[in-house]
């Protein structure tokens, strides 16, 4: 009786020997853990200087190496030592941590007091929190608008690329591989100054700016949709043709929904990159009430000489996509378990004829 292969994965219950890597990784990370506490406790009692940074930190990179090599033994081979690489890479990079910032306290070149001044003045905070958060709504609302536009235009262009009809194809095979070979920052420039010299200027240069991300959001897009289509069953097409509906109708009514379903996880990485892409829009210029994050910290910062703005604006830039990150996490396990993909049903229509619904 045949048997089937079974896939490890990096969850796989740990068999055989232990990873001599795995153990590895653990002895580096307590040595660099080990060296940085005595470092401290001799600063600290004032026995004397111990410049740990200079062993701690290869040793905690080794460990980082060692255990990255265990771990990949453990996953492919089965070995033992999972928990061995994960804390030996856990004490080697904090170690390194560590022994970094206490020698750079040590050598007088890292001033915490003056670090904190620099990028968490609370006075600073005060003063330009309401025009940060301001900034903030208008680089999630820049974001928004590009992907609307985006999603609607690529899923159209996705469409084209994959027609039998070459005058469409061709085109929009161009349109993607030339937008997508292009430099954002080039897009940019070439949208908001290309259209000078034919006699027409932007009345905005967020609509310019707007139009860029749009162009290069939907190249993008078109790959992710066309992606998706393509791995809806060609089953799907042959029965809807089946049941009498035309090439389009089918498309519209059978594929795309379900390809839409199955590339929400990519939309949503783009969607991502886009709230990161605004930042460019820093070389258009802008109003104050116009301002994107990293605009309004670079005035900001300017207007204050401290850095705390961008800090600002950092902490801003995580709290919008670290959730969007596990929101796609979260939707990419459910359609692996297949609870975004309900069955297309179909009715039956007034001439006898099956309409898909759901």
């Amino acid at each position: 009786m045949a048997t089937q292969a079974v896939d490890l994965g990096p969850f796989a219950p740990e068999q055989g020997p232990t990873s001599r890597w795995a153990a590895l990784a653990a002895a580096l990370g307590l040595g660099a853990a080990g060296v940085t506490a005595v470092a401290i406790l001799i600063d600290l009692g004032g026995a004397g200087t111990l410049r740990s940074r200079s062993w701690a930190v290869p040793f905690g990179g080794a460990a980082l190496i060692a255990a990255i090599i265990g771990l990949y033994q453990v996953s492919v081979l089965g070995r033992k030592g999972r928990t061995l690489a994960a804390w030996g890479a856990a004490f080697g990079v904090s170690a390194a941590v560590v022994a970094f910032v206490h020698g750079g306290v040590q050598t007088g070149t890292l001033e915490l007091r003056e670090f904190g001044v620099a990028y968490f003045n609370r006075t600073v905070m005060a003063n330009i929190w309401r025009d940060i958060l301001k900034a903030a709504v208008n680089t999630v609302k820049y974001a928004a608008i590009a992907e609307a536009f985006g999603i609607v235009l690529g899923l159209a262009v996705a469409t084209f690329v994959i027609s039998k009809r070459w005058w469409l194809r061709i085109p929009a095979t161009i349109y993607v591989d030339v937008v997508r070979g292009l430099p954002l920052l080039m897009l940019l420039l070439l949208v908001y100054f290309g259209p000078t010299f034919v006699g027409i200027t932007w009345s905005s240069s967020i609509a310019a700016g707007l139009v860029a991300l749009t162009i290069n959001s939907s190249a993008y897009m078109a790959e992710i949709f066309r992606a998706g289509i393509q791995s809806v069953e060609r089953g799907q097409m042959d029965a809807a043709r089946s049941l009498g509906m035309p090439y389009a109708t089918a498309m519209i009514q059978v594929i795309i929904p379900q390809a839409v379903r199955r590339v929400i996880p990519p939309l949503t990485n783009e969607f991502i990159a886009l709230v990161k892409d605004t930042s460019l829009l820093l070389i258009l210029g802008m109003t104050v009430s116009q301002r994107e994050l990293l605009t309004a910290a670079r005035q900001l910062s300017s207007d204050s000489f401290s850095a705390t703005p961008y800090m600002s604006a950092s902490i801003l830039y995580l709290a919008i996509t670290l959730p969007l990150t596990r929101v796609v996490t979260r939707l990419e396990r459910r359609l692996q378990a297949g609870q975004s993909l309900p069955p297309i049903r179909t009715r039956t229509m007034s001439h006898g004829r099956g309409h898909p619904s759901g």
